[in-house]
């Protein structure tokens, strides 16, 4: 298929062009742990030690609702929960994701953050009470996931790269089913046409991402400014370069909190330490898409779907918030998000903003 070629093509060329993501040295990751356990005051080398002060769990909603006007369309909602901690049993998910990540010649044993989330996510068109029989609007899409993620931090060169791989299965009718309990509550009108969604009945599907963090500058513990450059092969294949910085009140540390990563549900906003804290945080990032299996489809037969060429393949995407940290380890943030329009032409043409809401504990 054209796009696939197109995709993998994108996805080589930006790899080694763009993210130029040299695997950490032995030398430079024990030097690394030296910086974290002065900044930081923790315990790191000490290996038989307590490894909780990196321990957190979280959980996020995301809805269109959740912005002022917003309307029950595009993305219409997600939520995941998620753990981070250093000492995350070996298991399927992870040894895929290390696999890939040796492929790539990424070493996974200076890891020193793992995490792991599940969740899931849905899109309707703009008129879900109406069945769309043809390409006028975005088709019903949805995906239930889990996801695995690895951070190898260099203080020393203030950067973070970052490895995730996510299983999932497209077109599952538990989307549906929680959208109609949804509006059952809320006494609203049921939404049709989810049988005809991208892989209904279910298809399974796969995105393995890598992003490279840098931090830019920073001013004392009130500002703080980075850079990400990310690519990502799979259901959504792309590649992207953001700008973001966070402002306020900032005790956790900078590589612990990063929106700019985030798609849809996964690896929504998080951050870490016990803290208080409170701040602002803002970002735009630049994509080249080159595949969205939730408007192109796959390869289970889907009644509706867009080619690659009524697609926008260049998309900028903005985002903004605020989170507060308590001193006894939850943390609350709130923030919205939005891309430019992915469909060229019709109905669908139009921006696409959601809201999320995020809730987490450090665990001692």
């Amino acid at each position: 298929m054209e796009y696939v070629t197109k995709a993998l093509v994108l996805f080589i060329g930006l790899f080694v062009v763009g993210i130029q993501a040299v695997p950490l040295k032995a030398n430079e990751f024990t030097q690394s742990v030296f910086d974290v356990n002065e900044k930081l005051g923790l315990n790191l080398l000490n290996l038989g030690g307590s490894t909780k002060e990196f321990e957190r769990w979280s959980f996020s909603f995301e809805n269109d609702f959740l912005v002022p006007g917003g309307k029950d369309q595009d993305y219409t909602y997600g939520f995941s929960g998620s753990y981070v901690g250093t000492d995350l049993k070996d298991n399927f998910f992870t040894r895929s994701r290390k696999l890939g990540d040796e492929l790539l010649g990424i070493e996974s044993n200076l890891i020193q953050r793992r995490s792991m989330e599940v969740g899931l996510y849905a899109f309707t068109p703009a008129e879900p009470r109406e069945e769309v029989k043809d390409a006028q609007d975005r088709p019903f899409a949805s995906l239930v996931y889990v996801s695995t993620g690895a951070d190898r931090v260099s203080p020393r060169n203030k950067t973070v790269l970052r490895s995730q791989l996510t299983f999932g299965v497209l077109g599952l009718n538990i989307a549906a089913e929680l959208q109609s309990m949804t509006h059952q509550l809320l006494d609203s009108a049921e939404e049709v046409g989810w049988n005809r969604q991208i892989s209904d009945g279910g298809e399974p599907t796969f995105r393995y991402s890598l992003s490279k963090q840098q931090l830019l500058g920073e001013l004392g513990n009130n500002y703080e400014l980075k850079h990400t450059r990310s690519i990502s092969l799979g259901y959504i294949t792309e590649a992207s370069w953001g700008l973001s910085f966070r402002a306020g009140d900032i005790q956790s540390a900078w590589y612990g909190f990063s929106p700019e990563v985030a798609t849809y549900a996964e690896s929504s906003v998080k951050t870490q330490k016990e803290y208080r804290e409170s701040y602002f945080w803002a970002g735009v990032a630049v994509k080249a898409r080159a595949y969205n299996a939730f408007l192109q489809g796959q390869f289970k037969h889907s009644p509706v779907t867009f080619d690659s060429d009524e697609l926008n393949h260049f998309l900028v995407e903005a985002w903004l918030g605020y989170t507060h940290g308590f001193k006894n380890g939850f943390y609350f943030s709130y923030g919205l998000r939005g891309h430019s329009s992915e469909v060229r032409h019709g109905v669908a043409n139009r921006s696409v903003v959601w809201g999320g809401l995020m809730i987490g504990k450090r665990i001692h």
